[in-house]
C-alpha cells in the first residue's frame, strides 16, 4: 500500500467478488502509475469510451488516451463473444511478445503483430499485407488441409463454377489445384497432369487443347510425346498465323512405328495427296537448298493437263530401271517431244518389239516388228561373199518383210552388198558381198549386220 492515501497498489493478488456499495456497476482500481483499472462487470459504460462494449465482462487498462480491453462482449441471448480491443489511432498495434528466461532476461522477442488496419505479421514488425509471414514456409495439414485463395474482386464461393476460388492441396501424395474440380495434378515422381489426376507421362493433357501461340516443351530430352487422337481419331497441327511447323531430327512415321527413313508412310490406297491452289509438285535438292533445285515432278499451273518430270541438271538424264518390261500406260500414245529444248529423238540401244501398230510419220504402218544386230567377225573370209542364218528373237505369225544392212564399225570406207533370202516366220538367211576396189576378196574390219523385220 502506498504512503499516499489517494493511491493504492498491491504486490500480490486481489480478488473481488460481487459489487461495491459505492460503485455497484463498475469497480475501478488505480495502479501505482495512476492509471485506472476496471475489474468485474460493466453495465453502464458509454459507447464513446468503451468502443460499444457495454454490458460486458472483462479487464480494461487505460494509459492516457490508449486502451486495452480483454473480456466478453454481450451479443444477445446465449452469445458472449471473446474480445480484445486496443488503441486509439492508426499507429497502434496489438503485439504478442516472448519475454524469455534468465535474470536479467533477454530482450523480448516479438512473435505476432496486428496493426490498426487489420494486417497480421508473423516474424516481422514491418507488416505490409493482410497476412505476412517471414521465416519458414506455412504448413497446412490434416484431413482437409490446403491453401485457399479467391479471385480478385469475387466474394467467397464454397463450390466455384467459374474459378471464383482456388485451392492448393495434397492427397494420395499428389499436389492438386482445385476450383470446382481438380484442374492440375503433380505426382511425387514429377509427372504433370492437366485435366487428369493420373498422368502417365512427364506431361499428360486430357481435354481440348487449342493454343494460339506459345511452346509445348517436354523434358527430359529422352521423353516421348504420345497422343491417341481422342474419340474422333483426329490429330491436327495448326498454325493460324501462317508460320512454320518443323520436325527437327529423327524419323517421322505415318501409320507405322517401324521407321526406315526420314519420312515413312504406311497404308493402303491414297497414302499421299498433294493439293495445290494453282500448282503442285515435288522438288529435289540433292546438294542442299543452297545448291539450287535439280529436279521436280508435278503440275506447273492450274490449267496444266500434263504431269511433268523435269531433270534440271545440265546434261542430266532420267533413268527408269527394273528387271521387267517398262509399260507406258497411256490412252493417246507416247510422244517424244521437242518442247523445253528437247530434240524429239528416240534412241534405242537394243531391240524394239511392237505388239500393236507401228507408224512412221503417217506413212508405213507396222502391226508388229523386230530389230537386231549381229557381228560378222573381224577376219572375214578368202572369198568375195559370205552367208549367215538369222533367227528372230520371237517368231512371227506369218512370213515377215526384212531389211538388212552391213556397216563398217571401224570406218574403213568399205562397200558391201547385202541380200536376204529364205525368209520364214522364225528367221531368214543373208548374203554379204564386197563391192569396192579392194585387191583381195577378204575384209579385215569388224563388220556388223543390222536388220529390221515387220508384218
Amino acid at each position: 500500500m502506498s504512503d499516499n492515501p489517494n493511491q493504492w497498489y498491491l504486490s500480490g493478488e486481489l480478488h473481488i467478488e460481487g459489487e461495491t456499495s459505492n460503485n455497484p456497476d463498475n469497480e475501478v482500481w488505480q495502479d501505482h502509475f495512476g492509471h485506472d483499472n476496471i475489474w468485474g462487470k460493466f453495465t453502464k459504460i458509454a459507447a464513446g469510451k468503451m468502443w460499444g462494449l457495454q454490458n460486458g465482462y472483462g479487464i480494461l487498462q487505460n494509459w492516457g488516451s490508449d486502451h486495452l480491453f480483454v473480456g466478453l462482449k454481450d451479443e444477445g441471448l446465449d452469445r458472449k463473444d471473446a474480445v480484445i480491443a486496443f488503441g486509439d489511432n492508426d499507429d497502434d498495434s496489438l503485439r504478442i511478445l516472448f519475454s524469455g528466461y534468465g535474470a536479467p532476461p533477454p530482450a523480448p522477442k516479438e512473435l505476432l503483430r496486428v496493426t490498426a488496419s487489420g494486417n497480421v505479421g508473423i516474424g516481422t514488425v514491418d507488416v505490409k499485407r493482410t497476412l505476412q509471414v517471414e521465416g519458414h514456409e506455412i504448413h497446412s495439414g490434416g484431413p482437409t488441409g490446403g491453401f485457399s485463395f479467391g479471385n480478385r474482386g469475387s466474394s467467397f464461393v464454397e463450390t466455384p463454377p467459374n474459378g471464383e476460388r482456388w485451392v492448393w492441396y495434397s492427397i494420395e501424395n499428389k499436389a492438386r489445384l482445385w476450383s470446382g474440380n481438380d484442374k492440375l495434378c503433380i505426382t511425387s515422381d514429377g509427372k504433370i497432369g492437366i485435366g487428369t489426376t493420373t498422368p502417365s507421362g512427364r506431361l499428360t493433357i486430357a481435354g481440348v487443347m487449342q493454343p494460339y501461340h506459345g511452346y509445348l516443351t517436354i523434358f527430359p530430352d529422352t521423353a516421348d510425346f504420345e497422343y491417341d487422337g481422342g474419340s474422333d481419331r483426329l490429330f491436327i497441327f495448326k498454325d493460324t498465323a501462317g508460320g512454320t511447323t518443323s520436325f527437327l531430327g529423327g524419323n517421322v512415321g505415318i501409320g507405322t512405328t517401324s521407321l526406315t527413313s526420314k519420312l515413312h508412310v504406311a497404308g493402303n490406297a491414297g497414302v499421299l495427296s498433294l493439293e495445290g491452289i494453282d500448282h503442285a509438285y515435288i522438288q529435289w535438292y540433292p546438294g542442299g537448298l543452297g545448291a539450287g533445285r535439280k529436279a521436280w515432278i508435278g503440275f506447273g499451273n492450274r490449267g496444266d493437263s500434263a504431269l511433268s518430270i523435269c531433270n534440271e541438271m545440265p546434261g542430266g538424264r532420267m533413268h527408269i530401271a527394273g528387271d521387267e518390261l517398262l509399260f507406258l500406260l497411256n490412252k493417246a500414245g507416247v510422244v517424244v517431244s521437242k518442247a523445253w529444248g528437247g530434240n524429239g529423238n528416240l534412241t534405242v540401244e537394243g531391240n524394239i518389239a511392237v505388239g500393236g501398230t507401228f507408224q512412221l510419220n503417217g506413212g508405213a504402218v507396222f502391226s508388229k516388228f523386230q530389230t537386231g544386230t549381229t557381228s560378222l567377225g573381224s577376219n572375214g573370209v578368202d572369198k568375195g561373199s559370205v552367208s549367215f542364218s538369222i533367227s528372230f528373237p520371237q517368231p512371227f505369225s506369218s512370213i515377215p518383210k526384212v531389211i538388212a544392212t552391213a556397216r563398217d564399225v571401224e570406218s574403213h570406207g568399205d562397200v558391201f552388198v547385202v541380200s536376204t533370202k529364205g525368209i520364214h516366220p522364225n528367221g531368214f538367211s543373208i548374203n554379204v558381198r564386197r563391192l569396192d576396189s579392194w585387191p583381195v576378196n577378204t575384209w579385215g574390219q569388224n563388220l556388223h549386220l543390222d536388220w529390221f523385220a515387220w508384218i
